[in-house]
């Protein structure tokens, strides 16, 4: 497939850098980059390649979510006082209901297609504790396009008594479904071990999936220290352990393939334990906001060169557009982040924390071309700017699903899964 991209490029470069180029062409052979430049002429230069014009619009690397809940997707506004209090309430109920593989086919297909209205060309996806709907979950991922990471929810124990599987059931399912789908389609898709958090989950599990990830190298995702009452619960029930970080790190969940969401309420020395170990965060402000959780250390996060990036964690956070995950990072913390900082956590900086900064989140020649276009002039005909931070700030504050007009994987177009 060879195919030229016509439009004006926005190319995020690093957290203070992000370049613009107006009336500019992406060239794009078996999908991959093999050049960025001026559109005048263009057609001469690449006969026999498909000319996709549009000028006028932004061509911007697809939106990278490094954290949410497939079965959550119509859980999403549902009122909670807190974390363990909504989760209870709402959240364990809706993941019960995709032992229903025709309920979870239905909400799967909808998460999917979510996605892909907002922009979003690749997501690290819980999926419910099924091991079917799980690998359903990676079928219609496979039919999308896009890139996915996605896990079985793995909890063998709850604070509140119920077992929702056992150890062996759950280290067995998740070990199938990682062979089965782990790098399918050239790495497209990848398998995510995904204990939910501590409190569902036995010291025994963690161990287990910890001597995984030591012989094989294998993604982990969870969460940590979201919210004062499930770390409370975490160190009662794992007694002798100083911190909620250290359950993980001492059964050696923490790697640098690992993607711990939240993170809000760490001490330095678990700051320092997760810069150690390599280990990366998803940041979740929306979802914050929501259950009024806390707010995120950020200054900590870039002072000790921790690498972190952003998620939507839908269903607590209310919406799958990245945009609104990038305003609320700036409205979350008591100083300002500048719209070229949130973008790049938003693109390239989460292609850092999958270690894919090689092959997606910006336009550097070689890389995937996974991109999206933006039509700025959806909501002002007139719109002008004068500096890349001010076309940045119209985008975050005012973009929308409604903004994203086609999206492209690896030079593919993408639609709507039916």
């Amino acid at each position: 497939m060879k195919t030229i991209i016509k439009g004006n490029i926005i190319n995020p470069i690093s957290r203070l850098k992000t370049e613009y180029f107006e009336n500019y062409a992406i060239v794009i052979e078996n999908g991959k980059i093999i050049e960025l430049l001026p559109a005048d002429g263009i057609e001469k230069k690449y006969s026999g390649f498909e000319m996709l014009d549009y000028s006028g619009k932004i061509i911007s690397p697809g939106f990278i979510d490094n954290h949410l809940h497939i079965p959550q997707v119509n859980q999403r506004a549902r009122y909670g006082e807190n974390l363990m209090e909504w989760l209870s309430k709402y959240i364990l109920t809706a993941e019960d209901s995709f032992e229903d593989l025709e309920i979870a086919e239905r909400e799967i297909k909808n998460c999917f297609n979510c996605l892909i209205a907002n922009g979003t060309t690749t997501a690290v996806m819980y999926n419910s504790y099924h091991k079917s709907a799980t690998d359903l979950a990676f079928q219609i991922a496979e039919k999308s396009g896009l890139k996915a990471f996605i896990g079985k929810t793995m909890m063998d124990y709850f604070t509140e008594g119920k077992q929702y599987e056992t150890t062996d059931q759950s280290l067995k399912d998740s070990y199938d479904l990682y062979k089965k789908w782990d790098g399918r389609d050239n790495g497209r898709l990848n398998y995510i071990f995904t204990p939910r958090f501590a409190p569902a989950c036995s010291l025994e599990l963690l161990t287990e999936i910890g001597k995984i990830a030591k012989q094989e190298s294998v993604y982990i995702q969870s969460h940590l220290s979201e919210n004062k009452d499930e770390i409370e619960q975490a160190l009662n029930k794992f007694f002798g352990f100083e911190t909620y970080t250290d359950i993980y790190d001492k059964t050696g969940i923490l790697t640098a393939k690992t993607i711990m969401a939240h993170c809000i309420h760490l001490s330095d020395y678990e700051f320092n334990l997760i810069r150690d170990t390599g280990c990366k965060i998803a940041h979740c402000p929306s979802s914050n906001f929501f259950l009024k959780s806390g707010s995120f250390n950020f200054s900590a996060a870039e002072r000790k060169g921790i690498e972190f990036g952003l998620g939507s964690d839908v269903g607590a956070g209310p919406s799958f557009s990245l945009f609104d995950v990038m305003k609320s990072l700036n409205y979350a913390q008591p100083y300002h982040i500048l719209p070229q900082k949130s973008y790049y956590y938003a693109t390239l900086g989460n292609a850092y924390v999958l270690g894919l900064e090689k092959d997606t989140g910006n336009f550097e020649i070689g890389k995937d071309a996974d991109l999206i276009v933006i039509d700025i002039k959806k909501y002002h005909q007139d719109f002008k700017f004068s500096t890349v931070e001010n076309l940045l700030a119209y985008m975050i504050y005012l973009g929308h699903q409604g903004f994203i007009t086609d999206m492209f994987v690896r030079g593919k177009k993408i639609n709507y899964i039916k």
